[in-house]
């Protein structure tokens, strides 16, 4: 699972240069490394225009965890019945 990011960096990099859209992947489940806790693990490619730019990951993250991970971590408990 640690090596996710690496692996689907170079392919999201691939699909920016590619497009020109950025890209953004939300995995997760129960994970063993949190004894089978749910968590998500999310990988984006691009940075916005900002002084200091950042991915759509960091930019406002308390709105990211609120609505995306939440959202994830609500569907993901009842993929996996732990709802």
């Amino acid at each position: 699972m640690d090596a996710l990011p690496d692996f689907l960096e170079p392919i999201l990099r691939g699909i920016q240069e590619h497009t020109g859209l950025h890209a953004m992947v939300v995995f997760g489940g129960p994970m063993p490394k949190f004894d089978g806790e749910l968590r998500t693990l999310s990988v984006a490619c691009g940075r916005n225009r900002a002084a200091a730019p950042v991915h759509c990951t960091s930019w406002e993250k308390q709105r990211f965890n609120q609505h995306v991970i939440k959202f994830m971590t609500d569907y993901l408990a009842t993929a996996f019945g732990m709802s």
